[in-house]
C-alpha cells in the first residue's frame, strides 16, 4: 500500500511539474534604463536599475517633475494656470501643474526599456510559445534574443505575440520590452485621450500579466459564447483557431465533459477555421439579481483554453431596455480614471469587486467608463456582482488630429478585438464610439454601429452626438438626453432590435 501511494504521489508530481511548465510568470523584477539605445542585443552586458513589473514608471517612484516645454497632452493650459495661486507656484518655477488631482507630482514621457532573462525548457520545443503582456502603455515593442518581434499601439488590450522561432530551447533567453509614451512618436494630436494626462492615460509601464504561455502548434484561439435554447438546452459556441484545431477537441463545463449536439462549419475569418458547436448544457440566466456565471473549457489534446460567459439577452422596445425580458433601469456613474491614485487602472480583480460591491450598497448598478475599456479584471468582478459596465471604444480619433467625419478604420478593428476579447462577459452591456466623435452627423459615422451590430450583436453600440446627447440608431434620428452631469446618472440609450 505504501509503495502504491509512493508511485502515485510521483505521478502525481510529474503531472503537477507539467502544468506548471506550461506557463512562465515573468512579473517580478525586471531591469530598466531611459538611455537612448539603438542596439537591444547591448541590453545582455548592460547595467540598468531594477523595477517591479507589472506597475507604471510612476508607482515604482521613478521619474520627475515634468518640466514646462513638455509635449504632452491634455495640460492645463487656460489663464488660471498663470494667475490661479494654487496654479502660479508651479509656474513661477518652470514645472507643470497637472489638472488632474490624482496625478502624481513626478511623471515621466519618453521611451523606457525593460529587459529580463529567463530559462525556456526543452520539451517546451514541439509548442508555440506565446508572449503575453496583459496591458502595456502606450506603444510597445517587443524583442527576444535581440530581434524584433512586433510592435503595437494599444490603450486598453494585451499584447500577444508568437516568439517560438526567436528562442533556444533548454537554455537562458533574454527578452526586452520597449514602451514609449510621447505623444510625438505616437503622431495623436495633445487632445486625444488615448494619452492625456487630464485623463490619467500617459503612464508608461505594463500592466497585468506578464508571462509566457506554451500553447499547441493546432489549437483553439478565439471564442465566442452565442445564444441559449432553453427549450433544447443547448449553447451555441463558434470558435476559430488554426487548421485541424478540432481533431480530440473536448469540452468542459465547470470541468465536466459537455455532449455535442450539431457541428457545423463556418467560412474561414482572417485565415482562421471556424465552427460552430451546439452543446447539451443547462444553464441559468445572468442579470444584477442573479449573477450566474460559467467556465467552458476547450481542450485540444495538452492545451486548454478557457472561457468565463453568462447567459443574459439584452433587446430595446419603445425606447425601453430589457435584459432576459424584464426591463431594467441603469442608475449609474460616469467615471474617468479619477478613482486611481497611481495614474494606472488596476488589474486587480479584489480592488474592482470592492469598488463594484460599494456602489451596489448606494443603489447604483452601472459604471460607464469615460473612453476607455476597463481591463479583464474589472468585468471578473462585475460579472460576479451582477454589475452592469458600459464603456467607450479607446479614443484613437484624435490621431494626427484627423477630424475627418468618417470614423478612421482602427477604431472598428479595436473595438472588434475588444468584444473578440471580453465578449463573452455579461456584464458588459454597451460600447459607446469614442467622446471624440460628438457634433457631427450620425448618418455620416454609422458605420461604426453598423459594423459592430453585424460583428457581434450580444451588446448595444451607440454614439455620441454632442455634450449631453447619445444616438443608438442608423439614421441619427434618435437621441436622449444623459444628464450624467448633475444627476451622475446613466439614461440607457440603444440600438432598436
Amino acid at each position: 500500500m505504501k509503495k502504491w501511494f509512493l508511485s502515485f504521489l510521483c505521478v502525481l508530481l510529474v503531472i503537477l511539474k507539467v502544468n506548471a511548465q506550461e506557463k512562465i510568470d515573468l512579473s517580478g523584477y525586471w531591469w530598466y534604463t531611459t538611455d537612448r539605445i539603438s542596439d537591444p542585443s547591448a541590453l545582455v552586458d548592460k547595467v540598468g536599475e531594477r523595477i517591479s513589473l507589472p506597475n507604471s514608471i510612476l508607482a515604482n517612484g521613478k521619474g520627475s517633475v515634468a518640466p514646462l516645454d513638455t509635449k504632452r497632452g491634455g495640460l492645463l493650459n487656460d489663464a488660471s494656470y498663470f494667475y490661479d495661486s494654487f496654479m502660479s507656484k508651479s509656474y513661477q518655477r518652470g514645472e507643470i501643474k497637472l489638472s488632474s488631482l490624482p496625478e502624481p507630482e513626478i511623471n515621466y514621457v519618453g521611451s523606457v526599456w525593460y529587459w529580463k532573462s529567463f530559462f525556456v525548457p526543452k520539451g517546451w520545443k514541439k509548442s508555440r510559445i506565446i508572449f503575453f503582456l496583459g496591458r502595456p502603455h502606450i506603444k510597445t515593442t517587443v524583442y527576444v534574443n535581440g530581434k524584433a518581434i512586433g510592435h503595437s499601439i494599444i490603450s486598453s488590450l494585451p499584447h500577444q505575440c508568437d516568439v517560438t522561432p526567436y528562442l533556444t530551447f533548454g537554455s537562458i533567453n533574454q527578452i526586452a520590452i520597449k514602451v514609449d509614451n510621447e505623444i510625438r512618436n505616437l503622431a495623436l494630436s495633445t487632445s486625444s485621450h488615448f494619452a492625456s494626462s487630464v485623463f490619467q492615460n500617459d503612464w508608461n509601464g505594463v500592466g497585468g500579466k506578464i508571462e509566457l504561455q506554451a500553447r499547441a502548434k493546432q489549437t483553439v484561439l478565439k471564442v465566442k459564447i452565442g445564444k441559449y435554447d432553453e427549450q433544447k438546452h443547448s449553447l451555441q459556441v463558434f470558435l476559430q483557431g488554426d487548421n485541424g484545431f478540432d481533431k480530440g477537441l473536448k469540452f468542459l463545463l465547470e470541468d465536466s465533459p459537455v455532449k455535442v449536439l450539431d457541428v457545423e462549419d463556418r467560412p474561414a475569418q482572417e485565415g482562421l477555421m471556424t465552427r460552430e458547436y451546439h452543446l447539451l448544457c443547462f444553464l441559468d440566466r445572468w442579470d444584477d439579481s442573479h449573477p450566474n456565471t460559467y467556465e467552458l473549457s476547450m481542450v485540444v489534446k495538452r492545451d486548454t483554453l478557457c472561457t468565463f460567459f453568462g447567459i443574459r439577452d439584452i433587446s430595446v422596445k419603445e425606447g425601453q431596455c430589457y435584459i432576459n425580458g424584464h426591463y431594467v433601469s441603469f442608475h449609474g456613474a460616469v467615471v474617468d480614471r479619477d478613482f486611481s491614485l497611481t495614474a494606472s487602472l488596476s488589474t486587480n480583480v479584489d480592488f474592482w469587486f470592492d469598488l463594484f460591491r460599494h456602489y451596489k450598497e448606494f443603489g447604483v448598478n452601472a459604471i460607464r467608463f469615460h473612453g476607455l475599456c476597463p481591463p479583464e479584471a474589472a468585468f471578473t468582478a462585475a460579472d460576479c456582482l451582477g454589475f452592469y459596465l458600459e464603456m467607450e471604444s479607446s479614443s484613437l480619433l484624435s490621431q494626427t488630429g484627423n477630424s475627418s467625419l468618417k470614423i478612421p478604420v482602427n477604431i472598428i478593428k479595436e473595438t472588434k478585438r475588444i468584444v473578440d476579447i471580453y465578449g463573452n462577459h455579461p456584464s458588459l452591456v454597451m460600447i459607446i464610439a469614442p467622446k471624440g466623435t460628438h457634433g457631427k452627423s450620425l448618418k455620416k459615422e454609422d458605420d461604426w454601429i453598423k459594423a459592430m451590430d453585424q460583428y457581434d450583436p450580444r451588446r448595444i453600440y451607440c454614439e455620441v452626438t454632442d455634450e449631453n446627447n447619445l444616438a443608438w440608431n442608423y439614421v441619427g434620428e434618435g437621441k436622449v438626453n444623459e444628464n450624467h452631469r448633475e444627476l451622475n446618472v446613466i439614461t440607457p440609450v440603444l440600438l432598436e432590435r
